[in-house]
């Protein structure tokens, strides 16, 4: 996981840097899947672990205000489809409705990467809108917390511990 949480970290720092999230993320299909399967199977159910775990800490902000787990689920996803379509140049339009059941599955407790697994191997078009929705829910929990460290704050101090 310490993976996917430096690659999120990195995008969530490019962001801050050019203001444009769809300039950030690289063009190259065909780039991550350079990992071997190993290193890509880690990264991968990193990233979902992540989207879980940050899908989840939105969830009970939202329900802490109020928000029913419906509401909720609509709020998370619309914000992920809204933001994935207007990344043109890095998410292609198919990968957008798996991008939305990763974080519905994870709205409703269940695991993104096993949800994902029904669906047979991840699809080189996956791997760019999965790292873009990683980097949105990251995004979105710094803006509520007004702090732009939260969301790799809160992880890594959970996979770290300090003594």
């Amino acid at each position: 996981m310490d993976a996917a949480l430096s690659m999120v970290d990195h995008r969530l720092q490019q962001i801050r840097l050019n203001g444009n999230a769809d300039a950030c993320w690289f063009h190259n299909p065909d780039a991550s899947l350079a990992l071997d399967g190993a290193d890509f199977d880690s990264l991968v159910t990193g990233a979902c672990t992540l989207v879980y775990v940050y899908t989840n800490w939105l969830r009970q902000a939202h329900e802490h205000h109020g928000a029913e787990t419906p509401e909720v689920i609509g709020i998370v996803t619309g914000y992920i489809a809204g933001s994935l379509r207007l990344m043109t140049q890095s998410v292609e339009p198919e990968s957008i409705p798996t991008m939305v059941g990763l974080a519905t599955a994870a709205s409703l407790d269940l695991s993104p990467t096993l949800w994902r697994e029904q669906y047979g191997p991840w699809m080189p078009s996956e791997l760019n809108a999965l790292e873009a929705t990683l980097t949105l829910l990251a995004y979105k929990i710094n803006e509520i917390a007004q702090d732009d460290t939260m969301a790799i704050r809160m992880v890594a101090d959970a996979l770290h511990p300090s003594d």
